[in-house]
């Protein structure tokens, strides 16, 4: 069988079986993504009734397609159909299917999933689904999904759910960030979270994967791949199932056995992957974590112009299991030297209101640079006598000297300061639980890389 990513990335043709003109139906949705997303193939719309989908010439059936190869077969049609139309497939030579199509093991019809994963075996198709909200590569402008277009960026989605990818896709989208590929594993009667994973981590265009899994299928293979990723491409999980009415509400959503979660989070952060428990979470980590070094470190120094959301990311920070550390007096004597008589030089270190770019950048320098602090947070609010641009000019620059600070602003402006932030790839989360989060997930990932080192300088 054709690898994953070859498909994906040599992909000429598309047929769209169940294409429609009406709006709100899949095949409506599949070819105006296809068609907006400027898909430089052929695609081909099956619709018995219909003599053109959205402009483009529609076929009654594969059969009447004058081309012998199709790479791609999108299915939205009803369950029981789905046998027959895969084996015309098959016919046309394809390369992968992508059931988008539900009624299936979810519903606990488990036979008719058998029979077409025998077909596809017996003509090498790959399956994607059934059950599945479909994928989107960016890199070839393919966007065969039933889920809204994602902006292009440079983390990869892998998800048992459509609808969560649907609500992430928009989070990225209001910072004005985006996917490389997107990937709906629905049903996963072949093509896996293993198979997903080998493709994020082929992908040149990806830095970061974020996933949300409801099980594992090959739960071996899945961690050897996560261990060759470490050290370059870091992964983050969101499990969903973890309560017991959780458990079993995945039953009825993607057919996946419930899972023994302590043990497995357990395991999961033994290779390195962080795990999650909000799709903000997701986000914030996913695209703050390849921007910011990995410290085997658990010593965080928090650099603030304002102490009540200060003491929220300190108690966050500590329920982690890190550290928020007191300064030795060499570092508090070196602070005093640009910052004003009034400041607490505890940590949180509280600069005041009156943040400027010189007090920024000289305190962060000083604490990027101290044996204190394995990780700095800098926690910004505007006031009137602090002009925001100054402030992140400095953290911009202290960001291309050391890339230990993560930062969080808030407040007014707060998402023309986040955006700003991403504009000049500094690491910035959008909420005082996520810096623990991220931290925490950036101390597992340095403590783990450094394991896999010693372990290959072994052999």
């Amino acid at each position: 069988m054709d690898n994953l990513i070859d498909i994906l990335s040599n992909a000429k043709s598309i047929a769209v079986i169940g294409a429609s003109n009406k709006v709100g139906r899949p095949g409506y949705t599949i070819m105006k993504n296809l068609i907006d997303g400027k898909f430089e193939g052929v695609i081909y719309p099956i619709n018995p009734r219909e003599e053109e989908i959205l402009g483009i010439k529609a076929f009654r059936n594969l059969r009447d397609i004058p081309s012998n190869s199709i790479d791609i077969c999108i299915i939205a049609i009803a369950a029981h159909k789905v046998p027959s139309i895969l084996k015309e497939c098959c016919e046309k030579h394809a390369k992968l299917a992508i059931i988008i199509s539900a009624g299936f093991s979810e519903v606990g019809n488990r036979d008719l999933e058998k029979e077409i994963l025998s077909i596809a075996k017996d003509c090498g198709i790959r399956i994607l689904g059934p059950n599945t909200a479909g994928l989107m590569y960016i890199p070839s402008k393919l966007f065969a999904s039933i889920e809204t277009t994602p902006l292009s960026g440079d983390i990869a989605f892998i998800a048992q759910s459509g609808a969560l990818a649907s609500i992430f896709i928009e989070i990225l989208r209001q910072r004005n960030l985006g996917l490389s590929l997107y990937l709906g594993l629905g049903n996963r009667i072949d093509i896996d979270e293993v198979d997903a994973l080998e493709l994020a981590l082929r992908d040149s265009a990806t830095k970061s994967i974020a996933m949300y899994l409801e099980g594992f299928k090959r739960g071996r293979e899945f961690l050897k791949l996560a261990l060759e990723a470490i050290e370059f491409k870091p992964i983050t999980l969101l499990l969903g199932g973890r309560s017991r009415a959780g458990s079993r509400a995945i039953q009825s959503h993607t057919a996946s056995l419930a899972l023994d979660t302590a043990m497995v989070i357990d395991i999961l952060k033994q290779y390195g992957i962080c795990v999650v428990d909000t799709l903000e979470d997701l986000a914030n980590v996913s695209y703050a974590i390849p921007r910011l070094e990995p410290v085997n470190g658990k010593k965080v120094c928090i650099l603030t112009n304002s102490g009540g959301p200060s003491v929220l990311a300190t108690d966050y920070i500590e329920m982690m299991d890190l550290e928020v550390p007191e300064l030795s007096d060499s570092i508090r004597n070196e602070l005093r030297k640009f910052l004003p008589s009034i400041a607490i030089l505890n940590n949180p270190i509280d600069m005041t209101a009156e943040a400027d770019y010189e007090r920024v950048y000289n305190s962060l320098k000083t604490l990027a640079s101290c044996r204190d602090c394995d990780y700095i947070v800098f926690i910004y609010i505007p006031t009137a006598s602090s002009p925001w641009r100054d402030v992140i000019d400095a953290l911009s620059d202290i960001s291309k000297e050391h890339r230990n600070v993560i930062a969080y602003v808030g407040g007014e402006d707060s998402e023309r300061m986040v955006l700003e932030l991403e504009k000049r790839d500094i690491p910035v989360v959008t909420t005082l639980k996520s810096i623990a989060t991220t931290i925490r997930c950036s101390y597992i990932r340095a403590k783990n890389i450094k394991k896999v080192q010693q372990y290959r300088s072994l052999f």
